[in-house]
């Protein structure tokens, strides 16, 4: 069957990093969101293609990079690889969601509020956009095996980011707001990290 969206890669993680992933070369509605500083390619969070012309991302990804400036100065890229990218293309326009609120505010463990960001291309991606699950997840979906895909670091390493790679996550509880994964559930404890913010779960059906 096809492959659906489930949520957003926010700081949904109880643990740290997608560690003991492996390098992945399918999902390419999966991209990289950085810049090009003058040869320099910077990954900083991971996005999905859901039109065209349409990149879903979470609205904290200007947590290390202001979403605004992703804008002006920043690219898609697509591939598997920043550094070896298919295709690259600019941004001219973001909207935030307006109940936005930051993780964090109200404490450690507080997750924030619709943490999530559109993202529009400055011209139509060649590669076709997986649509989203509009269906509410439901609590009998606890234990259901997920693929994470993003482009963030495997650790403590901070330099090897801008690669995309997947691991396959349990779901470990649902609120009304979030996707739940505990680190604790994952064969090596693979998880989200740094950079895969913004990135998708995929579930197959």
């Amino acid at each position: 069957g096809g492959s659906m969206i489930l949520a957003l890669l926010s700081s949904l993680a109880s643990a740290a990093p997608i560690v003991n992933g492996r390098l992945e070369s399918e999902f390419p509605s999966t991209v990289a969101l950085g810049a090009d500083f003058n040869g320099y390619l910077f990954s900083a969070c991971t996005g999905n293609l859901i039109t065209p012309l349409i990149v879903l991302t979470a609205a904290h990804c200007g947590d290390e990079v202001p979403l605004e400036a992703l804008v002006t100065y920043g690219v898609a890229f697509f591939g598997d690889d920043v550094n070896s990218a298919e295709e690259v293309i600019g941004m001219d326009d973001l909207i935030v969601h307006p109940e936005y609120r930051e993780l964090g505010t109200e404490g450690a463990w507080d997750y924030g509020e619709y943490d999530v960001a559109l993202l529009r291309l400055d011209e139509e991606a060649s590669v076709e956009p997986t649509l989203f699950r509009t269906a509410p997840v439901s609590q009998e979906e606890q234990g259901t095996s997920l693929i994470s895909v993003g482009f963030g670091i495997t650790g403590a390493n901070r330099s090897d980011s801008g690669v995309k790679r997947s691991a396959d996550l349990i779901l470990s509880s649902v609120q009304s707001m979030f996707l739940i994964v505990d680190s604790d559930d994952n064969d090596e404890s693979s998880n989200i990290c740094s950079g895969d913010s913004g990135g998708p779960m995929f579930h197959y059906n």
